[in-house]
């Protein structure tokens, strides 16, 4: 892979997220909604969390985008855009499917097993519901981060990209359950028959772990940083993230939050 044409493209995308009016805008956008409200940490750090949290949510989106693009350049995969960076997918999700992911959803925080056996059995029968109870089932909206295909093997992968493994009790459940929720109905859309056919990935651009996940097997499902690299990229993770972070330091960048740190 030329590492020209994936430097050349966070380039333009990073500059795109820091660009002068489009931070100026923000700010103008975060000071309105904090002249509403009393606060005991002064005005202008309120704003400057802001900035830096709308930035966040963005880098965020640009690591999806990220990855979208690395395995485009790669060549060995198909992006099924169909679904792909999608917001509002309409699916059908299996009736008995559904009662059975929030049984396990509940069920697995309070037992200690295998999470590796418990997680293909599940999988399995949501393809058996999908396969025997094809009409018991009801729309419903979902959005996928990415879904790729392998073009010798015909492999579909679903992914749900994170940035980094950090997130409180409440969303790390949901993002879970989303997880379980989309491949169920990834099964219903492309009528799958045996579970490998279409294979479900939550990916952590970090490597770093919070916790020990008790809802689906590291590994296999849950890939961190080099991990996914390794097993579908040919460009180097350290490469990749050693970039990024020189990147932070480039005097662009710096330049542009000095700025609006001196404007606060």
């Amino acid at each position: 892979m030329n590492n020209d044409n994936w430097t050349k493209w966070v380039e333009e995308r990073i500059l795109k997220i820091l660009n002068e009016k489009v931070l100026t805008q923000k700010v103008v956008e975060i000071v309105r909604k904090q002249d509403k409200k009393v606060h005991i940490i002064p005005k202008k750090y309120r704003i400057l969390a802001g900035l830096l949290q709308s930035i966040n949510i963005q880098f965020g989106n640009f690591i999806e985008e990220f990855i979208t693009k690395l395995l485009e350049l790669d060549g060995r995969y198909e992006i099924i855009k169909k679904y792909s960076n999608k917001r509002n997918n309409s699916f059908k999700l299996n009736n008995l499917n559904e009662k059975i992911i929030d049984e396990y959803i509940n069920k697995q925080p309070t037992v200690k097993s295998d999470v590796e056996y418990e997680f293909s059995n599940l999988q399995q029968t949501l393809v058996l519901n999908s396969i025997n109870y094809p009409e018991n089932s009801h729309q419903t909206i979902q959005d996928v981060d990415l879904l790729f295909k392998n073009k010798i093997s015909n492999e579909i992968y679903y992914l749900e990209i994170k940035y980094n493994d950090d997130h409180d009790t409440g969303k790390f459940i949901n993002i879970n359950k989303k997880l379980i929720r989309t491949y169920s109905c990834l099964i219903e859309e492309f009528e799958v028959k045996d579970k490998e056919n279409i294979k479900p990935i939550l990916f952590y651009f970090n490597d770093k772990k919070k916790k020990e996940n008790c809802y689906l097997p590291e590994k296999t499902v849950i890939l961190r940083g080099k991990e996914f690299f390794e097993k579908f990229l040919k460009i180097d993770y350290e490469e990749v993230s050693n970039y990024l972070s020189k990147l932070s330091e480039n005097n662009f960048v710096k330049k542009q939050f000095e700025r609006i740190i001196k404007e606060l």
